[in-house]
C-alpha cells in the first residue's frame, strides 16, 4: 500500500483544518456573547444566537476566500470529513484487491467470475489458497468484520443512504470490538455512521495495511507461477524478460536484475526463495535465440487446430 503514510498525514491535516475552523467559529460566537451581555446583562444568549453567530463567522470567511457556501452545518462537518476519507481509503483497498487478481492472472491463475453482490474482500479470500473460512481466521475475523463495516459505511455515503435502523444494526455488529481496538491500536473506534471521527479513518487504514500484508503471505505465488509471469508469450520479447536477457553473460548480474525487479514490482525478496530464483535463472539462461523462436512460431502456426485434420487441397 504505497503512499499510505502520506495519505494518513494529509487526512490528519484535513481533520485539523476542520477542528480549527469549528474552534474559530465557536470563539467568534463566544466573543459576541461577551459583548452582548456586557451591553445588557439581563438578556440571554441562546443556542440559536450562538448558531447564528457561528454562521456569521463562516459566511464572512466564505466571502473572504471566495467559497460559495452559506450557513454551514457545523455538527456534520467532522463525521462528513471522515466519511469522505473512508471513500478514499476504500479506493486504495479496492485497487490492491483487484491488483492481486490481475497479478495472479498474469501467472496463469484464473478465478471464477465474481458473483453479484459478493464483497471484494470475500471474493479475494474465497479464491486464495485455504478458502474463505480459513483465510478469515488467518487475517483475523475481527479485522474482516471491521473492514466490511467500513465498506458498508462507505457505500452508505457514496450510494443510496441506509435507513437509521440498518446503520444501527451494522454498528451493533462491530460495537463489541471497541475495547479491543482501544487496547490494540489506541483508537476510539468504530463509531456509528453519524458520529464518525478521525480515529475511524485511522483504524480503517490500519486494517487495510494488515489485511494486505496477510493476503500477500496467503497468496504468495509458487515457483512455477513466478516463471509463468516472465515467460515469453510469443511475438516480441517484452519486459522484464528483455531486460533479464541482457545480463545473461553474467550470472551474478542476471541474478541481481531478476531479484531487483521482483522486489520493486511485487515486494518479493527472492533471496528467501532460492528455488524460485533458481527456476527463474534457469528459464532466462535457457531462453532460445531469435532463430529458434521463429521456428517455434512457424511450427505453432502450421499446427492444425484442435479437432480438425489438415486436408490436401483439391485440384
Amino acid at each position: 500500500m504505497a503512499g499510505s503514510g502520506r495519505y494518513d498525514a494529509l487526512a490528519s491535516s484535513l481533520s485539523l483544518s476542520v477542528q480549527y475552523f469549528l474552534k474559530a467559529a465557536e470563539d467568534f460566537a463566544d466573543g459576541k456573547k461577551t459583548i452582548a451581555l456586557g451591553q445588557d446583562p439581563s438578556q440571554t444568549f441562546t443556542a440559536k444566537d450562538k448558531r447564528n453567530a457561528m454562521w456569521d463567522f463562516a459566511n464572512d470567511q466564505a466571502e473572504h476566500f471566495s467559497i460559495n457556501t452559506a450557513n454551514v452545518e457545523f455538527s456534520e462537518l467532522p463525521p462528513h470529513t471522515t466519511q469522505l476519507l473512508l471513500v478514499s481509503a476504500y479506493q486504495q483497498a479496492e485497487s490492491f484487491l483487484n491488483g492481486v487478481r490481475y497479478e495472479l492472472r498474469d501467472m496463469g491463475v484464473e478465478w471464477p467470475a465474481r458473483g453479484e453482490h459478493v464483497p471484494l474482500l470475500e471474493y479475494t479470500l474465497q479464491n486464495l489458497p485455504n478458502g474463505l473460512d480459513d483465510n478469515k481466521i488467518m487475517i483475523g475475523e475481527e479485522r474482516y468484520d471491521l473492514f466490511e463495516y467500513y465498506r458498508l459505511m462507505r457505500n452508505a455515503f457514496v450510494h443510496s443512504p441506509l435507513s437509521s435502523a440498518k446503520l444501527a444494526k451494522h454498528f451493533d455488529a462491530v460495537a463489541p470490538y471497541r475495547n479491543l481496538m482501544a487496547s490494540e491500536y489506541g483508537v476510539d473506534a468504530p463509531n456509528p455512521f453519524g458520529r464518525m471521527k478521525l480515529d475511524d479513518y485511522m483504524l480503517f487504514t490500519r486494517l487495510i495495511k494488515y489485511i494486505a500484508t496477510d493476503i500477500c503471505r496467503i497468496g504468495e505465488p509458487s515457483d512455477e507461477a513466478l516463471v509463468k509471469l516472465i515467460e515469453w508469450k510469443q511475438g516480441v520479447v517484452g519486459k522484464p524478460l528483455k531486460v533479464f536477457l541482457k545480463y545473461r553473460p553474467s550470472k551474478p548480474l542476471m541474478r541481481a536484475a531478476i531479484s531487483k525487479w521482483f522486489h520493486a514490482n511485487y515486494s518479493l525478496t527472492l533471496d528467501r526463495r532460492p528455488t524460485a530464483l533458481d527456476a527463474l535463472l534457469t528459464y532466462v539462461s535457457r531462453f532460445p535465440n531469435k532463430r529458434t523462436r521463429r521456428r517455434a512460431i512457424k511450427a505453432s502456426a502450421n499446427e492444425p487446430s484442435h479437432g480438425t485434420k489438415k486436408r490436401r487441397a483439391k485440384r
